[in-house]
């Protein structure tokens, strides 16, 4: 009988911790403060004192990584035009220039790190629910973080994203030149 009188005070209670903490959490993302433990490429947690607040700061290595794989995916290798995405995958591969991790690129890290806004300066929190669902543009707050990329560069590669998608680009052989490609032989 009194777990069954204390169990609503203990429901109410989480949900008014959930509730603080949460606005916590966005106080410090709107101050620039980091609210998770790892850092996006590029990027590092500042040194500061144990258990303070923890802010990013530019990696002395990793900036490098990514404007080489931006360049390829505007300019390619020396200017031979628009790299696709497993064309960069196998040339930072085979140029052993490995993730922030240590491990070797994929199309989904690609992805994430061309489409990412932190490179920008803005590192958006609070986005996504426990469920994954996207929540409302009042409910997300953008940190502010040292920029990486120019805004013109992000742009432009977001502009060319679409063009490389595989589900939307047709096969070269359906879009080749001449007009029964692939299905006539001699």
């Amino acid at each position: 009988m009194m777990w069954r009188i204390l169990a609503p005070f203990d429901e109410y209670q989480l949900k008014e911790n959930a509730k603080h903490v949460m606005r916590i959490l966005k106080k410090n993302a709107r101050q620039g403060f980091r609210n998770c433990a790892m850092p996006s490429l590029g990027y590092r947690i500042a040194a500061g004192r144990p258990n303070s607040k923890k802010k990013l700061e530019i990696d002395s290595v990793h900036p490098g990584i990514l404007r080489v794989i931006y360049r390829h995916a505007l300019q390619g290798e020396g200017g031979s035009g628009l790299m696709g995405f497993k064309v960069i995958i196998s040339h930072v591969n085979r140029n052993r220039i490995f993730t922030y991790v240590g491990g070797r690129w994929g199309i989904g890290q690609l992805h994430r790190t061309l489409t990412r806004r932190i490179y920008i300066g803005e590192q958006e929190f609070n986005k996504r629910s426990k469920s994954k669902e996207l929540k409302a543009v009042s409910g997300i707050v953008v940190e502010p973080v040292p920029r990486l990329i120019d805004e013109e560069t992000f742009d432009a590669v977001q502009e060319h994203l679409p063009i490389r998608n595989s589900k939307v680009t047709p096969p070269r052989v359906v879009g080749g030149p001449t007009l029964l490609t692939g299905i006539c032989f001699q």
